[in-house]
This record gives structure tokens, C-alpha cells and sequence, in this order.
């Protein structure tokens, strides 16, 4: 509000108001005034010319009387001159009379007149000799027309009077109307202007009052009565001076505030940097720990020592875990967690994710089910390795925390959709209490104490996939009942990146009979034939399938394939299998079976036989399509080369790859040793990064693994010399690998930047560390000749 128009926009109103109002009277009483001058000239103009008739007709009459009284001959023709001079000065007089406003009845008297006068003349002219006729009125005839007109004259005279003082006494009325009206305008005009001045200045008044209530409550932070009095602008400046007291003392805490801040900061970027430290030097003995035991599980161990190497391997990759997790929840609290933007395929990291995990699965006797409907995306624009993140760590709770029955991972994609797209985890596990679905989402928050002491976890798996799930644009939704499991929701907004492939029917035509133990499983399996073309049924056990296969074979319904998916020792499945083949009609019926990847290398005794075809839970969709089509063409079995990750590379593949290795830790270079001496590889182990350039430029190398923090030259520098050296002496860049314990965002980008290719972060394992070199020295892989696709 405008304080200086909120005042003198009332008075100014006031002013005008009063102006116009005296302007109006003013106006008004002029305009009266004039009126009544017009009605009185009006009046006298009627009295004039009334007074000049009657004279007129008086002289007339009077010239008559003497010209008849007389003894005296008057010459006739100055009898008549004379005589029509006084008629037209009367005519003349009563037309200029008749032209003036008259009221009717008045204008009907002077036509009475004139019409007396006309009688009149009409005898004297003839008494006169003016106008001689047979009959001569008599001058006593003459003598009552003359009385006749002085009455009707003196009538006229009268009414006339009377209209004059009609006349005044209405202009009167009418002055003393006008100057009524304006006087009752002005009273109303100034009225309205004062009720709106007393408005404004009500509305300047409790606005006054709202900002010193408001001063005072922002001084003060409560809400007190109304400032007392009549004074406001007086109110106004005590709670100014209140407030620059409040202000200023919240000045000075906000000055702590931001000291405060800066000192948080500064403690929380000591954390990160202490904690991205500890991740490098717990990462340097934990792959030295982790590397042998993976040797040493090669070697010949009684049961016992087998058993002790697994528990070393498991502990160093749950303590692995912790670090990891407690290094990325501190990346996220912090805000230094970069999300990419490239395809990825979503398929491969969700098959990734459900290999990675089935082993921990399978040995607690559960089954990793996934469902991807056929036909829907695969490749999305994000960060792929976050959602990996994100689904390892739902799925490998839901594994935690379900004791028996199977574990199921859904993609649904609707692009008409607000999120179209959505990933549901859900376990047959113990559930979550409604109460506290709320809390899981914290760090270091399980669902109660107990739960805590009967699984262990540090509690931070759920909040760093909450956390990098709204970091991408998304959530997680929970849907829960104790003792009946839990269904997390991954919902995200990644864009499509390629074009959905056109579906085709490989397997039109085809009858194919499912057995499966879980409903789940059979479901999914049965829109996918159905997708594929194929003809499909179910079998709820083996006593089913047999009975459905003796009733086809009556019919004259021989089915083209049977697939099995239920959990069965490698003995039950032989004896199915030489059931089946029993059968009559059935000797050669393909038979493909998919089991956990513990046993693929028990069950592949049965491929043995052609018509016997195995692949691995879980299966992606190109291999089992690809398998089917085997089995149905009578094709050899390709279980040995779709098989168990981490089998093992031909030793043949690696023989006189060059590899040179930059690494100053002894053990880390004893665990390379160990690792890479069975593959046939010729390595060549430096302590720094200035023996690795020395080395590097005296003899020839296939792949160099780099790590980053070394004594006398780190690996960045060293890789920069070397990539100098290689442009100066015309040579091809050698791939240079990071293997490195740090793992920071930032560590990468620094590697790449100073010339790496790759980038492997400590502790690795040996299949990981096999297929990056293979994969940098451009070497045929062997471990899966079946073709890849980024459809299924």
C-alpha cells in the first residue's frame, strides 16, 4: 500500500467533492436567475404588448367619438387614413401579442378582443362613411360595441396581470427547486466522499495494524493482540525497532549458522576423503585375501579345507559389501553421486543381477524366477550400473530375508504411463510390518532388533537404492504383510533407446508341454511359447506329464517338445527322462531341462544323449529360443558352451599373451601371479610407475594393468609418459587397463583422461579379471558362443 496516496487521497477527494459541489450550486443559481429573467422579460413583453392594444383601441375609439361629435366636415379621405392607421397599428400590436407564449386561455380572450374590435370597426367604419353601406348602425350600437371591447380589453388586461404574476411565482418555484437540488447534491456528493475517505482511512489503519502485528510476530515469532491505541504509525515503529533487534540477533545466529555449516562441510568432505582413504587401503588386503583364497579353491583340498576357503571367500566378499555400501551412502549424503546417460540393455542387467545372485539363492533352496514379456523394450537411455545397484541390492534382501519358496523380478513397461517404467522385486520372505515400511528406507535401519540379530546387514543396501532411485527421477514403492513377503517397485523414467523388435513366430506350429514347480515360472514360460508361436500346455509334476503324453499319443497328438523347469536330483531327472523315452512313440522326443547352475555340471551327464538339451536358471530368452530350435532340429547339445560363469578359460587362449602390470603392493602382485600363471599369460610385474615406463619402452606388451597410487610415478602420470612415448615413436596404443582401489567417479574420469582404456577396481576375481583382458587384448571368447542379443 501507497502510505502517502492512502492519505491524501482522502482529503484530496474531500476537496474535490466540496469544489464540484460549490461549482453545482454555483451553476444551478446561475442558471435559475437567468430563467427567471427570461420569464419575467417573458411576462413584461405580454404586459407591453397587451397595454399597447388596449391604448391602440382606445385612441381609435376616441378618434371615432370625435370625428362624429364634431360639427366640422372632415375631409373623407383623411377620415379614412387616419382611421386605418390606429386599426393597423392595433392589428399590428395583437399579431406581434399572438406570436409571444400564451397560455390558451389568455390567447382565447385576445382572439375575443379582436373579434369585439372587428364588430366595432365594422360599424364605425360605416358611421364614419369610411365604408358606406344601406343600414347605418346607430352611434348607440356603436357606443355598446365600443364598451364591449374596453370590457373585453380590460378582461384581457387582467388575465394578463394574472399570467405575469403566475409567470413570477412559477421562475420562484423553480429558482427555489434548483437551488434545493443542489444543496441536497452537495450534501450527498460531500457524504459519499467523506463515507469513502473514512474508509481509506479505516483500510490505512488496519493495514497499519496488520504490519505491526506482523513485525511484531516476525520479531518475536508468536501472534499477540492488536497494537493498543489510537496511534498506529506510532505501533508501527515500535515493532521496527522490536524487529531489527530480533533481526539482529538472528543475524548473529545465522553467522553461527553458516560457521556451523562451513564446519560441517569441511567434516563431511574430511569424511568422504577419509572414507574414500579406508575403501583404498581395506580394498589393497581385502583383494589379497580374496585372490588367494580363489586360488587356493583351485587347488586340491580335502572337504574340510574346501569348506574353510569358501567361508574365507564368503566373509571377504560380505566385508567387501559393507565397504561398498558405506563408501556409496556417503557419496549419496554427500551429493557427489554422477548419474550417466547412455543405453544400456536392460534385459542383460536384470539376467546379470539373477545370475550374480541365483548361487546365494540356490544354496538357501530357492528359485530366482524372471518375467520380461516378449516384445517389450529392452535398451533404455540412463545409467546402467545403478540400476544394477539398485536391483542387486533389492534382490540379494529379498534372498536375506525369504527362507523358502522363490523370488520373482517383473519388468512392466506402459509408455502411456506417467513412470512407464517399472521393475517389481517381490519374495515369499517374512514380510514387513505396516508400522515400519516407513522406516526400511533409512540408513542403518532394519525392521526391529530382533530381525536384526537373526539377519545380518548393515541397513544401508535400501537407502542407497532408495536414494539413487530418486537421483534418477524415480522411486521405490513398498507393498508388504508379514509372513507373506514383500514386493519393492522400482518405478523410473528412462527413455526408450532403440526401437521395440518386430515380432516373429519361430516356433508356429509347434506343441511343447511345460513342467514346472512353481506357478510363476510355468505362467511366464507359457506366454513366451505362446508368444514364440508355439502351442503350449502345463504339467503340474511328473505323473501329470506322463499321463498327458500317453493320452496325446492315443490321439494321434505326438508333442513336438518337453521342457522342464522343476527342481529335480540328477537321478530323478535320468529316470524321467528314460520314462519318457519308454513311452511308445517317444523314443526320440527332445527334451530340454533347465536347472540351478550348482548342478549344470551333474546334469550335463544327460546331454550325453542328443535328444537331451540343458541350460541354466535362469535363462535368458535367446538361449532358450535358441536351444528349443536345437532340439527340435535334432542338433547337438550346446549346454557345454551355454554354461556355468567362472568354469574356466582353455588354457590355449592366453598362451604368449604379454602382459605388463604396474602394482607396488607384494601381495597384490603374488595374487596377479597366482591368478594368470594357469592361463598361459607372460606377465611382467613393476613396483612403480617409473619402472613400468622403463619397461614398458624396452620390450613389447600386449595389455599393461596400471594401478593409480604407486610410489616415485603414479599410474596417471605413468600412463601419460607412456602414451607420449608410443605418439613419438609412431607406435599403436597399447590398451592400458586401471586396476586400481579406488573407486570414485572422479578416479575413473581421471584414468580415461590420462589415457586408460578400461578400468577394474580392487578386490577382482579371476573370471572378471580373465574377461577384461581378453576383452582389451581383442581375443576370441570362448566362455559363450551363443550369440547375444539386445532383445532378450
Amino acid at each position: 500500500m501507497n502510505i502517502k496516496r492512502s492519505i491524501v487521497l482522502p482529503v484530496l477527494m474531500i476537496a474535490v467533492a466540496a469544489t464540484c459541489a460549490s461549482m453545482l450550486v454555483g451553476g444551478m443559481a446561475i442558471y435559475a436567475s437567468a430563467r427567471k429573467d427570461a420569464v419575467l422579460e417573458a411576462s413584461l413583453e405580454v404586459s407591453r404588448r397587451t397595454s399597447s392594444v388596449i391604448a391602440g383601441i382606445t385612441t381609435a375609439e376616441e378618434y371615432a367619438q370625435d370625428v362624429l361629435k364634431t360639427t366640422r366636415l372632415h375631409p373623407q379621405i383623411e377620415v379614412a387614413r387616419n382611421f386605418q392607421g390606429h386599426l393597423a397599428t392595433i392589428d399590428q400590436e395583437l399579431s406581434a401579442l399572438m406570436d409571444l407564449p400564451l397560455p390558451t386561455p389568455l390567447r382565447a380572450e385576445i382572439r375575443a378582443l379582436d373579434d369585439a374590435l372587428e364588430r366595432w370597426c365594422s360599424k364605425a367604419v360605416v358611421l364614419l362613411g369610411i365604408k358606406p353601406k344601406p343600414e347605418i348602425p346607430t352611434l348607440s350600437a356603436l357606443a355598446l360595441s365600443s364598451e364591449a371591447v374596453t370590457s373585453q380589453a380590460r378582461h384581457v388586461s387582467e388575465l394578463t396581470t394574472q399570467h405575469a404574476e403566475r409567470a413570477v411565482a412559477a421562475a420562484n418555484a423553480a429558482l427555489t427547486r434548483i437551488l434545493v437540488l443542489g444543496l441536497t447534491g452537495t450534501t450527498l456528493l460531500m457524504t459519499a466522499a467523506l463515507i469513502f475517505a473514512m474508509r481509506k482511512a479505516r483500510s490505512f489503519s488496519a493495514a497499519m495494524q496488520r504490519a505491526t502485528c506482523k513485525l511484531r510476530r516476525l520479531a518475536a515469532w508468536e501472534h499477540p493482540a492488536a497494537p493498543d491505541g489510537d496511534n498506529e504509525i506510532a505501533a508501527v515503529f515500535a515493532a521496527l525497532d522490536t524487529l531489527e533487534i530480533s533481526l539482529l540477533e538472528k543475524k548473529r545466529i545465522a553467522d553461527r549458522l553458516l560457521q556451523e555449516k562451513a564446519r560441517a562441510e569441511a567434516a563431511t568432505e574430511t569424511k568422504s576423503r577419509f572414507l574414500a582413504t579406508m575403501s583404498h587401503e581395506i580394498r589393497t588386503p581385502i583383494n589379497g585375501v580374496l585372490g588367494m583364497a580363489e586360488v587356493l579353491s583351485e587347488t586340491a583340498l580335502s572337504p574340510e579345507q574346501q569348506s574353510c576357503t569358501s567361508t574365507i571367500l564368503a566373509s571377504s566378499e560380505a566385508l567387501l559389501r559393507i565397504v561398498n555400501d558405506i563408501l556409496d551412502f556417503s557419496k549419496l549424503e554427500a551429493g557427489k553421486t554422477q548419474m550417466l546417460n547412455q543405453p544400456f540393455n536392460l534385459r542383460d542387467v536384470i539376467y546379470e543381477v539373477a545370475a550374480l545372485m541365483s548361487p546365494s539363492a540356490a544354496a538357501k533352496g530357492l528359485e530366482i524366477c524372471i518375467d520380461i514379456p516378449e516384445g517389450s523394450p529392452a535398451v533404455f537411455s540412463g545409467d546402467g550400473g545403478r540400476v544394477r545397484q539398485i536391483l542387486m541390492n533389492l534382490v540379494g534382501n529379498a534372498v536375506k530375508f525369504t527362507l523358502k519358496g522363490h523370488i520373482s523380478i517383473t519388468l512392466n513397461y506402459d509408455a502411456s504411463h506417467e513412470i512407464p517404467l517399472c521393475i517389481d522385486v517381490q519374495d515369499t520372505g517374512v514380510g514387513i510390518p505396516k508400522d515400519s515400511i516407513g522406516q526400511i528406507f533409512y540408513a542403518f535401519e532394519q525392521v526391529e532388533s530382533t530381525t536384526a540379530r537373526r539377519f545380518e546387514g548393515t541397513g544401508l543396501g535400501l537407502a542407497i537404492s532408495s536414494r539413487l532411485a530418486h537421483a534418477m527421477g524415480g522411486r521405490i514403492d513398498v507393498a508388504s504383510e508379514p509372513g507373506n513377503g514383500s514386493c519393492f517397485t522400482v518405478c523410473l523414467t528412462l527413455p526408450v533407446a532403440a526401437p521395440i523388435p518386430t515380432r516373429s513366430q519361430p516356433l508356429a506350429g509347434k506343441e511343447i508341454i511345460v513342467l514346472a514347480d512353481l506357478p510363476f515360472s510355468r505362467d511366464v514360460r507359457l506366454r513366451q511359447l505362446e508368444y514364440w508361436g508355439a502351442a503350449a500346455t502345463a504339467a503340474d509334476g511328473p505323473t501329470e506329464l506322463l499321463t498327458q503324453l500317453k493320452a496325446k499319443a492315443a490321439a494321434g497328438r505326438r508333442p513336438d517338445l518337453v521342457l522342464v523347469e522343476a527342481s529335480q536330483t540328477l537321478e530323478n531327472a535320468k529316470m524321467l527322462c528314460q520314462e519318457l523315452h519308454a513311452l511308445p512313440g517317444y523314443r526320440e522326443l527332445p527334451v530340454v531341462y533347465c536347472t540351478e547352475g550348482l548342478l549344470l555340471p551333474d546334469f550335463q551327464a544327460l546331454s550325453v544323449c542328443k535328444s537331451v538339451h540343458v541350460l541354466m536358471k535362469p535363462a535368458r530368452g535367446l538361449h532358450i529360443l535358441q536351444t528349443l530350435q536345437q532340439a527340435l532340429n535334432s542338433a547337438p547339445s550346446l549346454a557345454a558352451a551355454i554354461s556355468l560363469p567362472g568354469l574356466g578359460y582353455p588354457k590355449d587362449k592366453f598362451n604368449q599373451l604379454r602382459v605388463l602390470a604396474a602394482e607396488d603392493n607384494r601381495t597384490n602382485q603374488l595374487v596377479l601371479k597366482k591368478m594368470l600363471a594357469p592361463t598361459g599369460i607372460q606377465l611382467t610385474i613393476c613396483s612403480n610407475g617409473q619402472e613400468a615406463v622403463d619397461t614398458f619402452a624396452a620390450q613389447d606388451f600386449d595389455l599393461v594393468l596400471m594401478d593409480m597410487s604407486m610410489p616415485v610415478m603414479d599410474g596417471l602420470e605413468a600412463t601419460r609418459r607412456l602414451r607420449e612415448w608410443e605418439r613419438e615413436n609412431g607406435c599403436g596404443p597399447c590398451p592400458i587397463v586401471a586396476l586400481t582401489a579406488n573407486v570414485l567417479s572422479t578416479d575413473e574420469a581421471a584414468c580415461r583422461a590420462a589415457g586408460m582404456v578400461g578400468f577394474i577396481t580392487k578386490p577382482v576375481r579371476k573370471k572378471e579379471l580373465l574377461d577384461r583382458i581378453a576383452e582389451w587384448a581383442h581375443l576370441p571368447d570362448t566362455t559363450d558362443t551363443a550369440p547375444q542379443s539386445t532383445g532378450t
